[in-house]
């Protein structure tokens, strides 16, 4: 309202420079009166908008998709679930080898200890076949106080591999000492499928000896440990688990600041997933959760899908660990969600569902898995802009500074002229509510909230506009009303939005080239004294 205030001032500054500098014409001496009364006409507003505008002033979160060759409008709310839990398929174990007293009399010549060594992962089901190690540490522990000699201390893992040439690390300790050692295993890969049930374990052997070999007798503990192991890749079956994400959710904004009455209905939402799939195991993704939800009842509505086995997706996988992506794509409509119109309309502001994933349902297979394996999941909602709606109510408050007037100067009569030549084929029911600071009604813009402020376009039998509707409409203030808008503090503004026979259930569309004209005009009946 500042810019009313500039207004006015700017209309009186010039009618005052106006009378000055006609003053040879006019004698000032002709003015018996002291008090002012100009009428004063401001032009407030003529603008043009289009769908693009209106749609971004209702959400500025949606993506506005327009056909290039047809020009119809649709909105997309985007989602996107992310699962890289490798966890949840396989624990690496940290196993350990414990020597611990070998019993080391007249080494001579060296003793060899042959053994194999459990490497079940978690969980149990899981069969690992090879691992190719990003990170890992061998923790090695030798305790050489009980012998009184040097030690070397031999390993040998002949399926544990880098570059081809197997693990084998020499360690000495000096008599009656203790030391760590830590060779790192970057890079190494265990081949599980050359020792034991072909999977899960590994051979290993280790060599005590003696520089001298002069019959000194003793103990020895020697201790190993694989610790921190972080794979780079793996190949293994990780059996038939079943795992749940978490909730996830795509707020449908456009319905955001309605209050929860009338119908509002798109006829042909979609849904379309997307999934990128690194992980290479066979996977089912079940989607039987999808749903809607009121957010402000709190009421569900579950999609109920044509047939059932609709909700259950297989999606693609790799075999080849090189090239790991896998692509699937669904796209679901009304022929496959029963009265899917239905469900994505009114004031049903959020899209939910929980997937969860089956690995290997269809039995036995050897599966990968990278380091940086995921599976993602986008998601859109994509209501295009073609339906119907009736007493869709939308309201909002929001801050007025009164006319915010200088001392001296009165509105003795107000009169507000509204033009909308609308291009659109939606009827707008639009009041204005000026309120004090206590949230009470002082006066309203219209008399009727029920008087139409826009009338529909003209529209044919496809939905199309093929021509605007020009509505005019004026308001007058007396200086009692006037002078009731000064304590106002905010406007509630209420509309009521119907689309062309709404009532009727008639379908229009929103096309970019739609226009609404609004043009506001102010007349300022005056009373000002110098």
């Amino acid at each position: 309202m500042k810019r009313l205030n500039l207004y006015i001032l700017l209309a009186v500054t010039l009618l005052l420079g106006s009378c000055l500098r006609n003053k040879d014409k006019y004698k000032l001496s002709d003015i018996n009166s002291t008090t002012w009364e100009p009428t004063i006409a401001i032009p407030l507003m003529n603008s043009d908008l289009t769908v693009y505008n209106v749609l971004q002033k209702i959400d500025d979160n949606n993506v506005v998709v327009i056909d290039s060759s047809s020009r119809f409008i649709a909105l997309v709310y985007e989602g996107e679930a992310v699962f890289s839990d490798l966890d949840s398929f396989v624990v690496l174990p940290s196993p350990s080898i414990n020597e611990l007293a070998v019993p080391l009399a007249s080494i001579n010549p060296a003793v060899t200890v042959n053994s194999t060594l459990d490497f079940t992962p978690g969980p149990t089901t899981v069969e690992m076949y090879k691992l190719l190690l990003a990170s890992g540490t061998l923790d090695v522990n030798i305790d050489n106080g009980g012998f009184n000699d040097s030690l070397t201390v031999t390993l040998d893992i002949p399926n544990l591999k880098s570059g081809g040439v197997s693990f084998t690390q020499v360690f000495g300790v000096s008599a009656g000492q203790s030391r760590n050692f830590q060779p790192a295993l970057n890079g190494y890969e265990f081949d599980f499928t050359t020792s034991g049930a072909g999977f899960n374990s590994i051979d290993y052997s280790i060599t005590y000896d003696t520089p001298l070999n002069n019959g000194v007798t003793g103990t020895a503990d020697v201790d190993i440990s694989f610790t921190n192991l972080a794979l780079e890749r793996l190949t293994a079956y990780f059996g038939q688990e079943t795992i749940t994400l978490g909730d996830q959710e795509i707020e449908l904004d456009i319905f955001n600041g309605t209050e929860g009455e009338g119908v509002f209905k798109l006829d042909s939402p979609l849904v379309k997933l997307d999934f990128e799939n690194s992980i290479g195991i066979p996977v089912d993704v079940d989607l039987s959760s999808m749903r809607t939800t009121n957010t402000e009842l709190g009421t569900v509505f579950p999609f109920t899908f044509t047939p059932a086995s609709l909700s259950t997706l297989r999606i693609n996988s790799s075999n080849n660990p090189n090239d790991p992506v896998a692509l699937t794509s669904v796209l679901y409509d009304r022929s496959e969600v029963a009265e899917f119109e239905n469900i994505v309309n009114g004031n049903k502001k959020v899209f939910n569902y929980t997937p969860s994933i089956a690995i290997n349902a269809d039995g036995k297979d050897t599966n990968f898995l990278n380091r940086d394996s995921q599976l993602r999941i986008k998601a859109e909602v994509e209501l295009p802009m073609q339906g119907y709606a009736h007493g869709f109510v939308i309201s909002d408050t929001v801050p007025f500074a009164g006319l915010d007037l200088d001392q001296g100067t009165e509105v003795t009569n107000v009169l507000f002229r509204t033009g909308v030549d609308n291009g659109f084929p939606v009827d707008i029911k639009f009041q204005l509510y000026f309120l004090d600071s206590l949230n009470n009604t002082l006066d309203s813009l219209f008399n009727d909230f029920d008087d139409r402020f826009m009338e529909s376009g003209v529209v044919d039998a496809d939905g199309k506009v093929t021509n605007s509707t020009l509505k005019i409409k004026e308001i007058e203030y007396d200086r009692q009303r006037a002078l009731a808008l000064q304590n106002a503090t905010q406007i509630l503004m209420k509309a009521s939005a119907e689309s062309f026979e709404g009532q009727d259930e008639r379908v229009v569309k929103l096309f970019d080239y739609y226009v609404i004209n609004v043009r506001l005009s102010m007349k300022l009946d005056l009373s000002i004294e110098p």
